[in-house]
Protein backbone atom coordinates (compact mmCIF):
# COMPACT_ATOMS: atom_id res chain seq x y z
CA UNK A 1 0.00 0.00 0.00
CA UNK A 2 1.12 3.55 -0.67
CA UNK A 3 2.52 5.85 2.03
CA UNK A 4 -0.13 8.41 1.06
CA UNK A 5 -2.78 8.87 3.73
CA UNK A 6 -6.43 8.57 2.74
CA UNK A 7 -7.26 11.74 4.70
CA UNK A 8 -5.24 14.37 6.49
CA UNK A 9 -6.94 17.29 8.21
CA UNK A 10 -4.23 19.78 9.17
CA UNK A 11 -4.74 22.58 11.67
CA UNK A 12 -8.49 22.81 11.11
CA UNK A 13 -10.02 25.72 13.00
CA UNK A 14 -13.61 26.95 13.09
CA UNK A 15 -14.82 29.75 15.33
CA UNK A 16 -18.32 31.10 15.86
CA UNK A 17 -19.08 34.27 17.84
CA UNK A 18 -18.18 33.44 21.43
CA UNK A 19 -17.21 29.82 20.68
CA UNK A 20 -14.18 28.16 19.13
CA UNK A 21 -15.70 24.90 17.85
CA UNK A 22 -12.41 23.47 16.52
CA UNK A 23 -8.95 24.72 17.46
CA UNK A 24 -6.15 23.53 15.15
CA UNK A 25 -7.42 19.94 14.81
CA UNK A 26 -5.10 17.40 13.20
CA UNK A 27 -6.50 14.07 12.00
CA UNK A 28 -4.79 11.40 9.86
CA UNK A 29 -6.59 8.37 8.47
CA UNK A 30 -4.78 5.64 6.57
CA UNK A 31 -6.33 3.52 3.83
CA UNK A 32 -8.52 0.80 5.35
CA UNK A 33 -8.71 2.33 8.83
CA UNK A 34 -11.91 2.89 10.75
CA UNK A 35 -12.09 5.66 13.34
CA UNK A 36 -14.64 6.81 15.89
CA UNK A 37 -14.91 10.44 16.89
CA UNK A 38 -15.79 10.70 20.58
CA UNK A 39 -16.33 13.63 22.89
CA UNK A 40 -18.77 15.53 25.03
CA UNK A 41 -21.68 17.50 23.64
CA UNK A 42 -20.31 20.70 22.15
CA UNK A 43 -16.79 19.31 21.66
CA UNK A 44 -16.82 20.08 17.91
CA UNK A 45 -17.23 16.58 16.45
CA UNK A 46 -20.14 17.45 14.17
CA UNK A 47 -18.53 20.72 13.11
CA UNK A 48 -15.34 18.88 12.09
CA UNK A 49 -17.28 16.34 10.03
CA UNK A 50 -19.42 19.07 8.45
CA UNK A 51 -16.20 20.75 7.29
CA UNK A 52 -15.04 17.47 5.75
CA UNK A 53 -18.39 17.17 3.96
CA UNK A 54 -18.50 20.77 2.73
CA UNK A 55 -21.46 21.97 4.79
CA UNK A 56 -19.29 24.31 6.91
CA UNK A 57 -16.16 26.15 5.73
CA UNK A 58 -13.11 26.04 8.01
CA UNK A 59 -11.62 29.36 9.09
CA UNK A 60 -8.12 27.94 8.67
CA UNK A 61 -6.29 24.69 8.02
CA UNK A 62 -6.24 22.31 5.09
CA UNK A 63 -7.72 19.01 3.98
CA UNK A 64 -5.62 16.53 2.03
CA UNK A 65 -7.46 13.67 0.29
CA UNK A 66 -5.35 10.83 -1.15
CA UNK A 67 -2.28 13.08 -1.06
CA UNK A 68 -3.91 16.00 -2.86
CA UNK A 69 -4.99 19.26 -1.19
CA UNK A 70 -8.72 19.76 -1.74
CA UNK A 71 -11.21 22.56 -1.19
CA UNK A 72 -14.51 20.98 -0.19
CA UNK A 73 -16.89 23.92 -0.38
CA UNK A 74 -20.10 21.97 -0.89
CA UNK A 75 -21.40 18.43 -0.34
CA UNK A 76 -21.38 17.61 -4.06
CA UNK A 77 -17.59 18.08 -4.07
CA UNK A 78 -17.25 15.71 -1.09
CA UNK A 79 -19.47 13.12 -2.77
CA UNK A 80 -17.41 13.44 -5.96
CA UNK A 81 -14.34 12.50 -3.92
CA UNK A 82 -16.16 9.51 -2.43
CA UNK A 83 -16.87 11.14 0.95
CA UNK A 84 -20.36 10.48 2.26
CA UNK A 85 -22.19 11.69 5.35
CA UNK A 86 -24.91 10.18 7.49
CA UNK A 87 -26.33 12.96 9.68
CA UNK A 88 -27.51 12.26 13.21
CA UNK A 89 -31.20 12.65 13.92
Amino acid sequence: MSNVKRLAMLGITKEYPGCKANDEVFLDIEHGEIHALLGENGAGKSTLMKMLYGVVKPDSGSIIWNGTPVSIDQPSVARGLGIGMVFQH
